[in-house]
């Protein structure tokens, strides 16, 4: 038998994907890129691999008669892929979810088409002279995520007792990424996997692990992914408990729900008010503001991979003690709203209905469905990679309805096709034909991951290693692949400033600006014009960054020393007393500096 024949070897080829989701390190400058670019590519690369074994083995079967839910994801990617290539703004989001899809559909035609090689729905594959049911295969495929997730909430655990370095210096612990919540979602959206129907001797196993999981996600303090925990071990634990309150009271099951109901309710309400106040009030801030931006382009949106952009100059235009730069709307349906109008939200919508419905009719459990639109209602899942391709595991390869609620027996993995009409020799070459064009895409997409990955890296080696003089002829050589990508134009403004060009690294900063609003550049930009003696849009963009983060000194100061260069003695004491009465967030000698720069400046003033 072929190696890609064997069932194991798929199970592996499925968890790849998802294990390179939740790898963060340097290798390409931001460590989150190490993550997208290892999901994207072994993504497609497994759809490559998924669709010649369709072509190779069925042939004659119909292969893109795909259920409702895959053909709306689909449609939804490619209206985010089709909004960049028309606005000419195609960035790494827009191949994340085109990556998002092949991903979906590949494992949907894995367990939905069982191209294992199964004689039946109750057999996948023969190994060793043994057949190996479809629920077994699942269930080795579940165990792999158990697996993946104990790993992480052990790196967790080991950072928190000091083992380990966590990824970001602001926190004790955040697993392999970055950010802790990331980790906390995928570990609490992991729980699902966990505790799905392991048999008595495995229970054993399968509660320490959800436990050791548990204790990861107190460690990590995100509240959403208490609320998902809280959901899954209460799912697990329904029917046992419904029938325990039954015994010992006259309560209706109605009337159980009810009160189960409300304590979710005021668990929410709880975490949301109770801990972390002011995390709580600055969300709602910015899920105002980002119904005033769906508001400003509710049709074609603010373009896909630009809510930071847009969010960040939107409050910027008002000096707000409270304001910050914002990433992320901490609301799924929000970020498609701005970035893509209503006519994204209405896609996303339309794929969740559909998704429930096919869960309800097939007799598959709805809790994944209800946990994530908790995280994307309350925190975000598109941006948190690991959690997205969780989720859409999950919904692609179920796991095996039990055979007292399937009066048929066991059904076979994943998203059920609707039921074939015979197939004309026509409809099997276009159908045919179709699984060619998505294996065409995919390869495609994993030959530009490839690339992109690789001119990111080279970007960080010269901006590492390269003089100055150097690095600008480096940097001209990856123009062509690299010009829409912010951290490029950061780095070669960099170089050109360091060379004390202020007009080419102002060029560089600018076309930087046009796909984000971050404040170093924003500052940066200032810095240039003030060089060039263009004090006016030198003031703008430095007032732009300190409206941005109000909170920072660095942008004060710059303001202070423009004005000074201007000879403007009301705006240098009126700047110099901002910074001698603004409170300290964070010590630092920077701050302490400053601060005393200001008061000189004050004393100085004071004696004229």
């Amino acid at each position: 038998m072929a190696l890609m024949a064997k069932p194991y070897t798929w199970i592996i080829l499925l968890l790849l994907p998802l294990a390179m989701a939740l790898l963060n390190f340097d290798l390409f400058g931001p460590q989150t890129l190490s993550a997208y670019f290892g999901y994207t590519f072994f993504a497609a690369a497994v759809t490559v691999l998924i669709a010649m074994r369709l072509l190779g083995k069925n042939a004659g079967s119909p292969l893109i008669n795909l259920p409702a839910p895959v053909l709306l994801f689909i449609a939804l990617a490619l209206f985010i892929f089709l909004h960049g290539l028309i606005t000419r703004t195609l960035n790494l989001t827009h191949y994340y979810w085109m990556a998002n899809a092949a991903w979906f559909w590949a494992v949907g035609r894995l367990g939905g088409r069982r191209p294992w090689g199964a004689a039946g729905p109750e057999v996948a594959e023969a190994v060793g002279g043994k057949r190996i049911s479809t629920a077994r295969i699942i269930g080795l495929l579940y165990k792999g995520v158990s697996l993946l997730a104990l790993l992480e909430s052990l790196v967790v655990c080991c950072q928190e007792l000091g083992l380990l370095p966590a990824k970001n210096p602001l926190y004790t612990c955040t697993g392999t990424w970055e950010n802790p919540n990331v980790t906390a979602m995928f570990l609490s959206l992991a729980i699902y996997a966990v505790l799905t129907a392991p048999n008595e001797r495995q229970r054993t196993m399968a509660y320490t692990i959800a436990g050791i999981i548990l204790l990861a996600i107190v460690l990590l303090k995100c509240r959403t992914a208490i609320l998902v925990a809280v959901l899954f071990v209460a799912g697990h634990y329904w029917t046992g408990l419904t029938t325990f309150i039954k015994s010992k009271t006259r309560l209706s099951k109605g009337l159980i729900g009810g009160i189960t109901g409300a304590l979710c309710v005021a668990t929410v309400l709880l975490l949301a008010v109770g801990t972390k106040r002011d995390s709580t009030q600055g969300r709602i801030r910015i899920w105002e503001n980002s119904v005033r931006l769906i508001a400003q382009k509710p049709i074609a949106g603010q373009g896909f991979g630009r809510f930071e952009k847009q969010y960040n100059l939107f409050t910027a235009n008002e000096r707000l003690p409270d304001n910050d730069h914002v990433n992320m709307p901490y609301n799924d349906f929000l970020e498609l709203g701005v970035e893509g109008g209503l006519g994204a939200v209405a896609l996303w919508a339309a794929t969740l209905i559909a998704l429930w419905r096919h869960h309800r009719k097939q007799g598959y459990s709805v809790l994944p469905i209800v946990a994530l639109l908790l995280i994307q209602l309350t925190n975000f899942a598109f941006q948190a990679l690991p959690v997205l391709a969780l989720f859409l595991l999950y919904a692609a390869i179920p796991p095996e309805v039990s055979q007292k609620r399937s009066p048929v027996g066991i059904r076979s993995a994943g998203l059920a096709t609707p039921s074939a009409r015979p197939v004309t020799p026509y409809a099997g070459i276009l159908r045919i034909l179709g699984v060619v064009c998505i294996e065409a895409i995919a390869l495609v997409l994993c030959i530009n991951q490839a690339v992109l990955a690789n001119n990111f890296y080279e970007r960080k080696v010269i901006a590492k290693n390269d003089t100055a003089e150097d690095a600008i002829e480096a940097y001209e050589d990856l123009a062509h692949s690299l010009k829409n990508f912010v951290s490029y134009r950061s780095s070669f403004g960099d170089a050109y400033l360091k060379m004390k060009q202020y007009g080419p690294a102002l060029g560089q900063y600018l076309q930087g600006l046009e796909s984000s609003s971050n404040p170093d550049i924003l500052f940066k930009c200032g810095y240039c014009y003030q060089q060039l003696l263009r004090y006016d849009s030198s003031q703008y963009y430095y007032t732009l960054a300190e409206n941005m983060q109000p909170y920072k000194f660095g942008p004060r100061m710059a303001l202070l020393k423009l004005y000074q260069q201007q000879g403007d003695s009301s705006l240098i004491k009126k700047e110099a007393e901002e910074i001698v009465a603004m409170p300290v967030k964070v010590e630092s000698n920077e701050v302490t500096s400053i601060k005393g720069y200001a008061r000189k400046i004050l004393e100085k003033y004071n004696q004229l």
